[in-house]
C-alpha cells in the first residue's frame, strides 16, 4: 500500500472532560429526592450565582475571541486567548440546578467555542508544518492526515500523532507502529516502508 489516511486524534482531554460534564448535567435532571430550588440551602444560591457569573465571563471571552479572529489580532495572542477559554470551560461545574440562563449552559458555550478551537488548532498546525524544510507533497499529505511511503518518523507523527504501541518485528527487525483500525506502519532505517491494514474475516 502506497499511502494511507486515518482520522487524527483530537484533544482527548478536552473531549473526555466535556463529555463527563455534559453527562453529569443530564443525569441530574429529575433525580428522585432532589429538593425544589426554594427548599435548598440558601448558601447554594450564592454558589449558583458565582457559577453563572463565571459562565457569563466565558461567554464574553468567546465573543472577544470571535472579534479577535475577525480583526486580525496576532495569532499568538489568539492562541493564548483560546487556551485560556478552554481551561475555564474545563473547570466549570455542571449547572445541576438549572440556575443559569440557557445561553450560558455548558452545551451552548461548547457549541460556540468548539468550532473556534478547532479552527485555531488547525491553523496552528498548518503554521507549524509550514516552517518545516520538508518536500511540499509531504506537507500536503500531513495536513490531509495522510501518511506515505518514505516518510520519516517525525513526519508520520505529525500526520497521525503518536502510535498506540511500538514493536520490533522478529524476522526483519523493522520497527512496527500500531494505530487504531488496526493499521500497522513499518519503518526501516528511519523511513516508512510498509503500510498494512489486515482484512477482518467474518464467520
Amino acid at each position: 500500500m502506497k499511502g494511507g489516511s486515518t482520522p487524527r486524534r483530537g484533544s482527548s482531554v478536552w473531549r473526555a472532560a466535556l463529555i463527563r460534564s455534559l453527562i453529569a448535567a443530564a443525569v441530574s435532571v429529575g433525580v428522585p429526592g432532589q429538593l425544589p430550588a426554594h427548599d435548598r440551602d440558601p448558601s447554594g444560591a450564592d454558589s449558583a450565582s458565582d457559577g453563572c457569573a463565571s459562565r457569563q465571563a466565558i461567554a464574553v471571552r468567546i465573543t472577544e475571541l470571535e472579534a479577535a479572529r475577525a480583526t486580525g489580532t496576532p495569532f499568538d495572542e489568539v492562541v493564548a486567548r483560546s487556551t485560556e477559554i478552554e481551561q475555564h470551560i474545563l473547570k466549570l461545574e455542571p449547572d445541576t440546578a438549572r440556575a443559569c440562563p440557557p445561553d450560558v449552559s455548558l452545551l451552548r458555550l461548547t457549541e460556540r467555542f468548539d468550532p473556534l478551537r478547532r479552527e485555531i488548532t488547525s491553523e496552528r498546525r498548518r503554521r507549524q508544518i509550514g516552517t518545516k524544510s520538508w518536500p511540499e507533497h509531504v506537507k500536503v499529505a500531513i495536513l490531509e492526515d495522510r501518511v506515505e511511503i518514505g516518510m520519516t518518523r517525525e513526519q508520520v507523527t505529525a500526520a497521525w500523532g503518536e502510535p498506540r504501541r511500538i514493536d520490533l518485528t522478529a524476522i526483519t527487525r523493522h520497527e512496527q507502529w500500531t494505530y487504531s483500525g488496526p493499521t500497522y506502519l513499518y519503518f526501516a532505517n528511519g523511513a516508512l516502508v510498509t503500510i498494512a491494514r489486515p482484512r477482518l474475516t467474518h464467520d
